[in-house]
């Protein structure tokens, strides 16, 4: 499902090609990882991620092969992404909070195609009390931008025209992907816990062995 997420959003909403800028947060992780590499598969000139530290952002260019990943952890990084984006943003993915989506449209250029996929930075919130960001009206109509909702249920009917392209590109070694493994139910819990606090590398994946199932 995640990888037919990414594939959803990238190529049926935001409709990348040729000569497209994408941002994706959260790119460290399966659908973000899998945004960024479908959207170079499709053309896209420049692709940017943002990530928690440094071994997520080395899984980033890495293993997955974004030219740039910022660290959202460290001081002044919003600079760092300006640095990284000299051009604008034409594509952003979010994944993470309406925070970091303001966040790219300060970064984007006339006409950006936005994908709003999830709130991860809200997953864990206890108190109904916090509201999110609203998105700045005023900046996206001064960008004339696009705004698309991603729920992935709605492309479940397009799963085998994903499955095929996907097949071959990690066949052909153009499409990777990272998992953070353990073994046994029994450490189920503490890789969910790690997943529930972003400590993640790459998705996560429980192994269950036949005699054991």
């Amino acid at each position: 499902m995640p990888g037919l997420t990414a594939w959803a959003g990238i190529t049926q909403l935001a409709n990348v090609g040729e000569g497209d800028t994408v941002l994706v947060n959260a790119a460290a992780g399966p659908v973000g990882g899998t945004v960024g590499q479908i959207a170079r598969i499709k053309g896209a000139e420049r692709v940017v991620g943002i990530a928690g530290g440094a071994e997520k952002c080395a899984i980033v260019t890495d293993t997955y092969g974004f030219d740039a990943c910022i660290d959202y952890k460290i001081d002044g990084w919003e600079a760092e992404l300006k640095k990284a984006l000299p051009d604008g943003l034409s594509i952003f993915f979010e994944n993470v909070s309406a925070d970091m989506a303001i966040t790219a449209l300060d970064n984007a250029r006339t006409y950006a195609r936005g994908v709003l996929c999830g709130l991860a930075a809200g997953y864990q919130v206890q108190s109904q009390d916090r509201v999110p960001n609203p998105l700045p009206m005023g900046t996206i109509i001064g960008k004339r931008a696009q705004l698309f909702g991603l729920v992935v249920y709605d492309f479940y009917s397009k799963w085998d025209e994903f499955a095929g392209e996907a097949g071959k590109w990690i066949q052909d070694g153009k499409l990777a992907f990272a998992e953070d493994r353990e073994e046994g139910l029994e450490n189920a819990p503490a890789l969910f816990e790690r997943l529930m606090n972003g400590q993640n590398r790459g998705k996560a994946v429980v192994t269950v062995s036949p005699e054991k199932a």
